[in-house]
């Protein structure tokens, strides 16, 4: 399985994100609105396959790049915060969950 490398940085409907941070199951966005609006956004990882063909809709099964999340998804997996500070906290309960889950199910095995 090969995984497409994140965006550090993209434009969309009319805002700026700019990687910030990551973990082994998240991920941190700055998002921007030219210089005066600021706001972080915290997600959980989540692999999709890559588009190999537009017209036929065929996707790889091979390669993956990591979704970001759409407006849908917030509440969900994915959340805004006003402060690096509290998105950073965010980014780590959600580490840290995974974390302890992944030692219970190996508790268990």
């Amino acid at each position: 399985m090969e995984i497409q490398d994140i965006v550090t940085e993209f434009k969309r409907k009319g805002l700026t994100y700019r990687h910030v941070e990551e973990t082994h199951v998240a991920m941190m966005y700055q998002v921007t609105y030219e210089d005066w609006f600021e706001c972080y956004e915290v997600f959980k990882k989540k692999l999709t396959p890559l588009l190999v063909d537009f017209a036929t809709r065929t996707y790889s099964d091979t390669e993956f790049k990591y979704k970001y999340p759409s407006d849908e998804d917030f509440g969900y997996w994915a959340w805004t915060y006003r402060t690096q500070e509290q998105a950073r906290k965010k980014l780590l309960e959600i580490t840290h969950t995974h974390n302890e889950k992944e030692q219970i199910k190996n508790t268990i095995r």
